[in-house]
């Protein structure tokens, strides 16, 4: 029996808790494992898995000494319980790498004493992409090199091939040894679960979330942050609003490490106050079916990204597709097929796509759409999963 203890601070804090659940869910699925999930979510004691709410509530303290303090003793929590459960090996997961992530590492490998594994989810903190650099640097804390520290890792997970290779890369260029890493697609939807949604049709969506029901509505959905280039889609619905007067854009998410004032001027700047619908909050677990249901096209115009958990939920939820040609969405696309892409950063090249999947008939974007789910369906099966993740961690403890 392998007893893993994950490590996730986040969870419904951040939307991370239908990640954490699913994959939780799936690992336990394999009968030689013992899994326990630390975080601030508790869940239904009838899985295969325990749960943990250590974390509950840590983030919604505004004051800074409090949130510490409350994550500090999570993280003391979380140590005592792995050590009366004998946890063979600590999983944590790694949104870029800060000094907290360190001392956490440093705090279970030698008091503990377990192996150590990561899910790389960022390899690089997208907190400062595209941000002047300070005389003064407030975000230090977040710029620790996660290479200089990867010797004290045993194993690393990686939602892509485009992560794994950018790893290994880096390895080499700093001549350093790399530990074991594995490709694993994120489980990011109970897929079993998929078509058992609260809601009938498209229109009833619409009603519930207030929006045009004679539109054509592309979506962009999740965490507002520069990297995802929600500038050029907000550019790009200028010169669709020249060609049709039937669409609109409907934003819906948190920003996060940017500025809302930049992207509401640039859509007065622009005239576009009409057809660009902006919720900017967090969108709860209720709500998330609605606005992918309510969706024509689901547009990801994003520069960077090392995995989507967005992109992996348009596609279950069998929506048209729209992103930028970058490595990752080229894992997941075949343009044309099971979705379009564009090129990066290119306004001309999205506008075309974009009107190109407005103009499909209804046979044509069925098409697509059916393929979109069932090429995602096949990439995160369960069972499968379940499977690469046991190997995982069996090579880790050899």
């Amino acid at each position: 029996m392998i007893n893993i203890g994950i490590i996730e601070p986040v969870g419904s804090n951040g939307g991370n808790d239908i990640y954490c659940y699913n994959l939780s869910k799936s690992i336990s699925k394999n009968p030689n494992v013992k899994l326990i999930l630390y975080g601030p979510d508790k869940f239904d004691s009838r899985d295969n898995f325990l749960s943990k709410d250590f974390f509950k509530n840590v983030f919604n303290s505004k004051n800074a000494l409090f949130k510490t303090l409350k994550y500090s003793i999570g993280i003391f929590k979380s140590l005592i319980h792995s050590k009366k459960n004998n946890i063979n090996i600590i999983h944590f997961h790694y949104f870029g790498f800060s000094v907290l992530d360190y001392l956490n590492l440093l705090f279970f490998k030698y008091i503990l004493r377990v192996r150590i594994v990561c899910t790389v989810h960022d390899i690089e903190s997208f907190a400062t992409f595209d941000k002047e650099e300070k005389i003064i640097n407030f975000s230090w804390w977040r710029k620790i090199d996660f290479f200089k520290k990867i010797h004290l890792i045993s194993g690393i997970v990686v939602h892509s091939d485009y992560a794994k290779s950018l790893i290994l890369n880096k390895c080499i260029d700093k001549k350093i040894k790399s530990p074991i890493i594995h490709k694993i697609h994120a489980s990011d939807i109970d897929y079993s679960n998929l078509n058992s949604t609260d809601f009938v049709n498209k229109s009833e969506s619409r009603q519930k979330l207030n929006l045009p029901l004679n539109k054509k509505i592309i979506l962009f959905f999740g965490q507002i942050k520069k990297v995802k280039n929600l500038s050029l889609l907000i550019k790009s619905m200028k010169n669709i609003k020249n060609k049709r007067n039937d669409v609109v854009l409907l934003v819906a998410g948190k920003i996060w490490k940017d500025d809302i004032h930049f992207y509401e001027n640039l859509i007065k700047i622009n005239n576009l106050e009409d057809i660009i619908i902006f919720r900017s909050k967090f969108i709860s677990n209720k709500s998330l079916p609605h606005y992918f249901n309510s969706s024509d096209i689901v547009a990801l115009p994003y520069k960077q990204i090392y995995n989507s958990g967005v992109l992996i939920r348009s596609l279950s939820y069998s929506k048209a597709i729209v992103a930028s040609d970058i490595p990752v969405f080229k894992e997941f696309i075949d343009s044309g097929d099971n979705g379009f892409l564009f090129q990066n950063n290119d306004e001309k090249s999205l506008t075309e796509q974009l009107l190109k999947v407005l103009d499909l008939d209804d046979n044509k974007l069925k098409k697509v759409t059916k393929l979109a789910h069932d090429s995602i369906v096949l990439k995160l099966d369960i069972d499968k999963i379940s499977k690469l993740y046991y190997n995982f961690y069996k090579e880790v403890l050899i």
